[in-house]
């Protein structure tokens, strides 16, 4: 779960839409085991580097492996934005 703390308004876009694909805010995204947070958590403190958790892992025996994007209702985004992978023409 990702809360979003902006107000969209300004920009003239969805605030949940502009946090997930509207800018320049760069976070690192890391998957660790519940276990291995609290240990994280303490080894960041000491460069004043908070740790967020933001959701759950789970795995869907009705879909192919991936990621989802869902407004508080259940609908599901559309990811957008730059990807800098994408390979030109693609």
């Amino acid at each position: 779960r990702i809360l979003v703390a902006i107000d969209g308004t300004a920009a003239g876009r969805d605030a949940l839409e502009l946090a997930v694909a509207g800018g320049e805010d760069y976070e690192l995204l890391a998957a660790l085991p519940a276990a291995a947070v609290e240990p994280a958590r303490r080894a960041l403190a000491a460069t004043e580097t908070p740790l967020t958790p933001i959701g759950t892992v789970e795995a869907a025996a009705d879909r192919a492996p991936g990621a989802e994007i869902r407004r508080p209702e259940g609908a599901t985004m559309t990811a957008t934005g730059f990807d800098q992978l994408r390979r030109p023409g693609t």
